[in-house]
Parts: structure tokens; sequence; C-alpha cells
């Protein structure tokens, strides 16, 4: 069984809607864990189709950002399943079948981000760093 952690949903308009949470192990869990489970549902969340684990996506368990903009995902977290360190920005042109890894935002401790929309053409990571020192706004141009 798997324990979800924190729940990010997000509308796709009109359809489909992306659920995306922390997958965590315990004594009755089977696949892969430190990765985000995934979802969709077609009819506004009403039922969703079977999880999924998404390898695209590791992680250390950590909360995590996720907005569209122009149809494209992008997903923020700590790229790594051991420790919070190399925050990325993940980009998704297919709904989040799969991820791409566009921007390295920072290759040092980094934990509980978000992507919040600036432009047209830019968004911001925003996000803790250095073992919750500070909190910091990368500016990203997207691609």
């Amino acid at each position: 069984m798997l324990l979800p952690l924190l729940l990010l949903l997000l509308l796709l308009l009109p359809l489909p809607l992306l659920l995306l949470t922390h997958s965590s192990p315990d004594e009755r869990s089977s696949g892969p864990t430190h990765v985000r489970l995934s979802a969709v549902s077609n009819d506004g969340g009403t039922t969703f189709g079977a999880p999924r684990f998404n390898a695209d996506l590791p992680e250390p368990v950590v909360s995590a950002g996720l907005i569209t903009v122009g149809g494209t995902l992008y997903f923020s977290n700590p790229n790594t399943n051991k420790g919070r360190t190399h925050m990325t920005l993940k980009r998704s042109t297919d709904s989040g079948d799969t991820w791409q890894v566009d921007t390295p935002v920072w290759a040092g401790a980094a934990e509980y981000s978000n992507v919040v929309p600036l432009t047209d053409s830019t968004v911001g990571v925003v996000y803790e760093q250095g073992d919750y020192a500070d909190i910091v706004l990368a500016t990203i141009t997207l691609q």
C-alpha cells in the first residue's frame, strides 16, 4: 500500500485532471519508492485511472511545484531520491506522461518548492535553499 503524503491537483483546461502525489514505502507496498505517483481523470475528478509510478519524477519526499503555461506542464522539485539537493524545473508536453529535465536550478541543498508564472515566457521557482537557510526565487526563461 502506498501512503499519499501530499496531493497536487492541476486542472488542464478543459480536461484532463492530473493528480501527483508522493509514493512512500511501508511493509505492504510494491513498486519503486521515492518517485511521484500519478493518475489522470477525464471526468473532472469523479474517477481516476489506475495510478502509475513516474520514474521521470524522482524525489526525496518533499513538497513540489506544478503549473501549466500554454499547455505545457512545469514541475519543480529536488531531482534525486537521496537527500534534498539538485532543484530542477522539469517540463511535460504530453499532459504528464513523460517529463524532461530542462533546467537545473540549484545543485546544493534545496527543498519545498513552488512554480509561479512571471511573464508569458518566464516562470519563477521559489524554494528553500541551504538546509532551510534562505527562500530564493530563481527566474527561468521557458523554452
